[in-house]
């Protein structure tokens, strides 16, 4: 299994949160998120010429919450247009099946995590049939009504093209039991650099993918910090349990963090931190998450970031990815 490292020291000589700041500091931060930039972009490039030359017809890209997949998968696709094959992008949201069939948690919430909110038969048959080269309805679920919507995309996959899916269960095997092995490619992404506060601690990056989830619930969702922070746990849970376990099944393991993220994320955070108060239930973790984000120096300006960025994900502004 390849292991796609894609921030490291390498080039940036930042390995400490001080680093970090220094950077900033000096001016020299601009610099910084254009090499790791362009560095996230030429492995994504690499991993698309070798998926092409290994004559993959399906990729699959699963990854825990607040990965960044949607933002890599899409980049993916624009390097393996690159390549002479522009393929064609499933999500498998949109494989939900209706709302009011999918089971509720403990917490009487509708648990999206599972792999039987899926339509697995459906999802099975669309790919097989679009390898065969049939046309297939690809639904697309309408978040609003909680319901699969046919007849808007009707696909037929030419000769050679490649399929890419993703999705949380992207390397569960039951999703696609239909598929001949030797036609997949795996990915397995979330970010996994951990800028050190010091020599003998790190910034986890499970709490990095929190303080993008919180500023992406915020802003695309219209969720309360509060109401991000009660639902990690179950989502974490459903990580261990639906996500992890096939971790080691992928032929790649892509690292999507990008050195700089914290300076640009704390603009968005800490005022959303700030908002839950002493009394809350969640107030003690919301004073964790400010005692990390008190050690990074804010980014001055962001415009630099590009329009394609993982990041743009969350902090807004990205040209590929609709919210």
């Amino acid at each position: 299994m390849k292991n796609i490292e894609t921030i490291t020291e390498f080039g940036t000589g930042i390995v400490f949160i001080s680093d970090l700041n220094e950077s900033i500091k000096s001016g020299e931060i601009d610099d910084v998120i254009l090499f790791a930039e362009a560095l996230q972009e030429k492995m994504i490039s690499n991993l698309a010429d070798e998926i092409v030359s290994n004559g993959k017809r399906i990729v699959m890209v699963a990854g825990p919450s607040s990965s960044g997949k949607t933002s890599f998968t899409k980049r993916l696709c624009i390097q393996l247009w690159v390549n002479g094959r522009k393929p064609i992008y499933i999500g498998t949201d949109d494989y939900f099946i209706a709302r009011e069939k999918i089971k509720k948690d403990p917490n009487g919430l509708r648990n999206f995590e599972n792999l039987d909110a899926l339509d697995l038969d459906l999802f099975n048959k669309q790919m097989k049939a679009l390898i065969d080269g049939e046309t297939v309805d690809l639904p697309r679920f309408d978040f609003i009504t909680g319901h699969p919507v046919f007849g808007e995309r009707h696909t037929q996959a030419h000769e050679g093209q490649i399929i890419v899916v993703e999705g949380i269960h992207g390397l569960n095997p039951a999703l696609a039991a239909d598929i001949d092995p030797a036609d997949m490619y795996r990915i397995y992404i979330q970010p996994n650099t951990e800028l050190k506060i010091d020599s003998t601690r790190k910034i986890q990056v499970s709490d990095v993918r929190k303080i993008r989830r919180l500023i992406r619930d915020n802003a695309h969702r219209g969720w309360e910090p509060e109401q991000t922070l009660s639902v990690w746990e179950g989502v974490r849970n459903g990580e261990l349990e639906n996500i992890v376990p096939f971790k080691d099944s992928a032929d790649c393991l892509f690292d999507s963090s990008l050195v700089y993220e914290l300076a640009a994320l704390k603009k968005y955070a800490v005022p959303l931190l700030n908002s839950i108060k002493e009394g809350s239930p969640w107030y003690i973790e919301a004073q964790r998450q400010l005692d990390i984000l008190d050690n990074v120096l804010e980014l001055p300006e962001e415009n630099v970031i590009p329009s394609n960025s993982i990041i743009r994900e969350f902090i807004g502004g990205s040209a590929i990815v609709d919210l």
